[in-house]
């Protein structure tokens, strides 16, 4: 009898330390899932802010080259106005009875 009743008692603490057991693994399997989705909503959030910078840079690179072409725009007319003003400059002198050609 003493027998048997160690046998059950055995019994009841292995059953006993493996539900203990599951139930840790469970708990750490649901800690688990939590970590991940934290990570999870780290990453939306970093893919969130990343897609946030690449738009502003292809905004910033249109802006960049619409004032490039502005700028070439610019520097185009200035050298037509520079152009402009020695080729009038140029007639000036050869109208001018007192301009004397410069040799070469």
């Amino acid at each position: 009898m003493l027998l048997e009743f160690l046998k059950y008692l055995t019994a009841a603490v292995v059953f006993s330390c493996l539900v203990w057991f599951g139930e840790v693994q469970r708990s750490e399997l649901a800690q688990k899932m939590v970590d991940l989705e934290i990570l999870k909503s780290s990453v939306y959030g970093l893919q969130s802010y990343v897609d946030v910078c690449h738009q502003q840079i292809q905004e910033q690179k249109k802006s960049v080259a619409e004032k490039e072409a502005k700028l070439s725009a610019a520097k185009e007319k200035e050298v037509k106005i520079v152009d402009e003003f020695t080729h009038c400059k140029e007639q000036q002198r050869a109208e001018d009875p007192k301009h004397v050609p410069k040799p070469g």
